[in-house]
């Protein structure tokens, strides 16, 4: 890895450790659930403003960054609008 990148990991684990260690955690957990919250940022707008708005629970928000994770970068938009307005009344398990 080049050395941003390195100093960047490095940056994200202390984060993780710190808080880890505040909420009595395992790093590795709060690292994943660092990285799942970067993802819905980053790819999953209408999702995260879906569950912040109420209209969704964690678990849909998950399940909706799952499913997405295998589709082309250029389709995840799209599919982003589309799963927030399928999942509306369905459980996480039948949006799946």
């Amino acid at each position: 890895q080049r050395a941003p990148a390195r100093a960047a990991q490095l940056a994200l684990r202390e984060v993780a450790s710190e808080l880890a260690a505040a909420e009595n955690l395992s790093d590795r957990s709060v690292q994943r659930q660092m990285c799942q919250a970067m993802t819905l940022v980053d790819d999953y707008p209408a999702t995260l403003a879906a569950w912040e708005a109420g209209a969704l629970t964690r678990a849909h928000a998950h399940v909706i960054a799952d499913i997405g994770s295998a589709l082309p970068p250029e389709k995840k938009a799209e599919f982003d609008l589309l799963a927030v307005a399928t999942a509306e009344g369905r459980s996480p398990a039948r949006l799946r």
